[in-house]
């Protein structure tokens, strides 16, 4: 077994402002990735429609910047079969742990400027795909067509706007229906727990996973990938949960692992380089709050003092509290003599 230094990394405690829609760009924005998605997830109906080799992606996102808390999007471009015709394929990614009633309405708001941009370019509109992708806790009880968020007679349905949006909900599929090559399924896993408990207890089949990815730079760079996820989002992992999975794996897979313990490992260096600066940036405030306290303090005894003030100024520069010093700042209103000032921190 290959062994991990007591300074591998530990889950970093400084989060990013968007690690899902991070961990979603990376996942959804590699176009074999997308392929393979849209594949195995949109019905087959659908599928059968599309020529994937020209699968593209279009623009990497319409929501709002209020709403990039909740909401991801990718837009692509894909020609219909045996044909020149384009549409668009849009996913939304919803990643709040609970659903959002008004998806529906959001969608036809991102549809409509997707609509005016090829109105725009091309000065014609093209056909939409809608995908809803959620990774929440919450069963999606909602309805997937845009009218059920209308109570209209039905004689009045006919005058409103309708369309369908195609749901993958990771919360309704069962692990082992998962489809995909192992690493999106190794990243499907993932957005799955990323909320829940049960994270720490399906880490080992995400790793497993990862392990089993025949290309060993593809492999090396989803654990990696991985890793940064599970370090900026806000999960039930301890610091050490994450390298007992990968000495366990490691101890099943001997050398396939190898290349698994040098990220590890290189990710320790990273974070430990991360929060040495981290740390020096703190030194560096310190330091400079330091030497403006005693540049005031040399400037205070002198006028109040004169020579007999400012010898003092030696000992003073070798505090190191700067609470001490800021004390002595306020205490020169009231001293006396420097003698009562050299009484505070003697």
């Amino acid at each position: 077994m290959v062994k991990i230094s007591k300074h591998s990394p530990a889950l970093s405690k400084e989060k990013t402002n968007q690690p899902h829609d991070q961990f979603f760009k990376y996942v959804f924005s590699n176009s074999e990735t997308a392929r393979t998605f849209l594949i195995n997830y949109l019905p087959p109906e659908v599928s059968t429609l599309l020529d994937y080799s020209t699968l593209q992606i279009y623009k990497d996102s319409f929501v709002d910047e209020e709403m990039k808390a909740h909401l991801s999007d990718l837009l692509y471009q894909i020609n219909l079969k045996d044909s020149s015709q384009k549409l668009c394929v849009y996913i939304l990614f919803e990643h709040k742990s609970y659903y959002d009633p008004f998806v529906p309405l959001q969608l036809l708001r991102y549809m409509l400027v997707i609509w005016k941009h090829f109105l725009d370019e091309i000065h014609k509109l093209v056909g939409i795909i809608p995908i809803v992708f959620y990774h929440g806790k919450d069963a999606w009880d909602i309805p997937t067509n845009f009218q059920s968020l209308l109570d209209v007679p039905a004689a009045l349905r006919e005058y409103m706007p309708e369309f369908r949006y195609h749901l993958v909900n990771l919360s309704g599929i069962a692990d082992e229906e998962l489809k995909g090559d192992e690493a999106l399924k190794a990243e499907l896993l993932v957005f799955k727990y990323i909320k829940r408990d049960e994270l720490k207890e399906q880490l080992g089949k995400v790793v497993r996973l990862a392990a089993d990815i025949s290309d060993a730079q593809l492999a090396k760079t989803t654990l990696d990938v991985i890793l940064e996820y599970l370090s900026n989002a806000k999960t039930v992992l301890t610091n050490g949960d994450v390298e007992k999975v990968i000495l366990e794996v490691e101890e099943e897979r001997g050398d396939k692992m190898s290349n698994f313990i040098e990220v590890w490992i290189e990710r320790g260096k990273q974070e430990g380089l991360q929060q040495g600066l981290q740390e020096g940036l703190r030194k560096g405030e310190q330091e400079g709050i330091k030497k403006g306290l005693l540049d005031g303090l040399e400037t205070a005894l002198d006028i109040k003092f004169g020579i007999e003030g400012l010898r003092l100024m030696p000992e003073l520069h070798n505090i190191k509290n700067v609470e001490l010093l800021q004390t002595l700042r306020s205490a020169i209103k009231t001293a006396n003599s420097p003698q009562e000032l050299r009484s505070i921190f003697q």
